[in-house]
């Protein structure tokens, strides 16, 4: 009886291993993209998880719906990626797909030949149907277009090349154009001057920025130039001109922005300057274009950082690694009213959590707003001082210290607590 429990289960658990293996009943991508060339229509793909995905089957009962609407039936090839072996499958799904995809579930559009011209989060695809169809249909309206330009700019040589992979970007979401790597080698190959400037107006995500102004910034690709002999000139005139393409709006241009604060930021640095009115006219600027998306709020946080105007409020008697500035001072202010008991003299300490390296110097305590003592000590290790509050005025009193501070060992070993207590 064991033995047939046994054998049955085993048979069971075979015809569910195969019934999963293709749970959409769609082609694989292969075979999707065969069709797709033969028939000159665009391919959409789902990449799904199978039986393990919680809501795999809900998944691919909307997604026959989607296939069946008036909007997008017979007007495209479909397929998916059934990636049931995870990272494990990861050299197969960088031959098939032309992106490299991360989350579960997705849809992966791409041209007649091959080429990326969107990628549908898995939000998106776990959301309504109306918004996937809107996207879709959008993309079969642009193929015919976004595949002849594709078409031209493998086959132009030159600046005209260039200029078409462009313009076959521009039909695509900026989303899903950033990651059209067949173009962007395109450009690269036929205008690497950027003369047509989609080459800074796509391959504008962190990396490719960066690659693109250190190539100039460190005297060339190899980056043979180190410190304050690297070309800073090179690579600021580089990011100007990149700034004055009039394309280059929105996040794009925030992007660039930061990228300028960056070539400014290396110069001061390496050459031991003071001014930072480049480097801080920039980060505000990309702030100014929107500063509620996350290339404004980090440029504002920079901005912060950088500034030697700017000052840190500590609360709560705990400092720690947000507060920290590396190899150069910021102001600090915390608010110790809450320790104050009457007039007299007060001991106020940084004990650091981990013997961090936490340089500090300038100390003074302000009553409302005013300068009541300070410490002519400016030793830069100084954490323990005495403050003389024998004069406070009646009533309850503001009471804040101030001192610069340094940070020498990187964030996370000069945090600790801070202290004010009265001398008996």
């Amino acid at each position: 009886m064991k033995k047939t429990l046994f054998t049955l289960l085993v048979l069971l658990a075979g015809f569910a291993a195969a019934d999963t293996t293709n749970s959409c009943k769609l082609p694989d991508v292969p075979t999707a993209r065969e069709q797709a060339k033969q028939q000159n229509k665009p391919i959409i793909i789902l990449r799904h998880g199978s039986d393990w995905l919680h809501d795999d089957a809900a998944i691919c009962r909307k997604w026959q719906k989607i296939i069946d609407s008036p909007e997008l039936a017979g007007k495209a090839v479909y397929g998916q990626f059934d990636d049931t072996t995870g990272q494990e499958n990861g050299d197969v799904r960088k031959k098939i797909l032309p992106v490299e995809c991360f989350n579960m579930p997705e849809v992966v559009v791409m041209a007649a030949d091959g080429t990326l011209m969107a990628v549908l989060p898995t939000k998106m695809v776990r959301g309504k149907e109306a918004g996937i169809i809107k996207v879709l249909s959008k993309m079969l309206e642009i193929h015919p277009e976004f595949i002849q330009l594709a078409e031209k700019a493998n086959k132009t040589e030159g600046i005209e090349g260039a200029k078409a992979a462009g313009e076959a970007l521009d039909l695509l979401y900026q989303r899903d154009a950033v990651r059209c790597g067949a173009l962007h080698n395109v450009i690269n190959k036929k205008d690497p001057e950027d003369t047509t400037g989609y080459r800074s107006q796509y391959c504008w995500e962190h990396m490719g920025m960066y690659r693109q102004i250190n190539s100039k910034l460190q005297g060339g690709p190899e980056g043979q130039l180190k410190g304050a002999d690297r070309k800073f000139d090179d690579a600021i005139k580089y990011v100007e001109k990149v700034l004055k393409n009039k394309r280059l709006k929105g996040e794009r241009r925030q992007q660039w922005l930061c990228g300028l604060a960056y070539a400014h930021r290396e110069r001061i640095r390496s050459t031991k300057g003071t001014d930072w009115t480049p480097c801080l006219k920039a980060l505000k600027e990309a702030v100014d274009i929107n500063p509620d998306n996350e290339i404004g709020i980090g440029a504002a946080k920079y901005h912060k950082y950088l500034n030697p105007d700017s000052y840190y409020v500590i609360k709560n008697d705990f400092y720690e690694g947000s507060d920290q500035t590396l190899h150069f001072e910021k102001e600090w202010r915390m608010d110790v009213t809450h320790h104050i008991k009457g007039p007299g003299t007060y001991t106020f300490s940084l004990v650091p959590c981990s013997n961090g390296r936490l340089d500090t110097r300038d100390f003074r305590v302000y009553v409302n707003g005013k300068l009541a003592d300070q410490i002519d000590d400016d030793k830069k290790i100084t954490k323990t001082v005495d403050f003389d509050l024998s004069s406070l005025p009646s009533g309850k009193a503001k009471v804040e210290v101030r001192l610069r501070a340094t940070c020498r060992d990187g964030w996370f070993g000069c945090s600790g607590h801070i202290k004010m207590e009265k001398k008996k």
